[in-house]
């Protein structure tokens, strides 16, 4: 999924575009990180990760670095520790277009 021009996509849509992504996630006992396998493109952005609603908590934020004809790589990001069983919204952003490409992401302890 390429992400341009102030986009805000959720989870919703990797949903329809991916069936076997789920919407609820199971924390467990709790997570405090998450990574993106993503691929930087001109102008870079930022992902905010929501849980309950796209407008509800904000568990944490991810700058992904502008990065023109960059390779595929993973970063990763503190997240408020999360535990149980929540809606997982993603919205992307940025200021201009060609932000990055997303090729997945998950939770980790």
């Amino acid at each position: 999924i390429v992400l341009s021009y102030f986009a805000q996509f959720f989870i919703v849509l990797f949903k329809q575009l991916n069936p076997n992504i789920p919407k609820y996630i199971d924390f467990g006992y709790g997570a405090e990180n998450i990574e993106f396998r993503i691929k930087p493109m001109k102008n870079g952005g930022t992902v905010s990760i929501h849980i309950g609603q796209p407008w509800g908590k904000r568990i944490g934020q991810l700058e992904i670095p502008a990065g023109e004809n960059a390779d595929w790589q993973t970063i990763s990001g503190k997240i408020e520790k999360t535990s149980g069983i929540h809606a997982v919204w993603l919205k992307f952003q940025g200021a201009e277009t060609d932000l990055f490409a997303v090729d997945w992401f998950r939770f980790r302890n």
